[in-house]
């Protein structure tokens, strides 16, 4: 069972390749077409200065 003390919600403010792997297991769910997520894009979204990503992870895994 999942408590909300195991959730977390958080925003990604400083890049990872470990955050690019993620995002392309999770559009890679909502279709395998989808184009490679890369590096340069985390980054992009990271600099803009009125983009903002959230992660929610659970149980220590990013699910969403």
């Amino acid at each position: 069972m999942i408590t909300m003390s195991q959730t977390e919600i958080f925003e990604v403010t400083a890049f990872s390749d470990e955050y690019v792997e993620t995002i392309n297991a999770l559009l890679a769910q909502l279709s395998p077409e989808v184009p490679q997520f890369t590096a340069a894009d985390l980054k992009e979204i990271i600099a803009a200065e009125n983009s903002h990503l959230f992660f929610l992870r659970i149980g220590g895994q990013v699910a969403g």
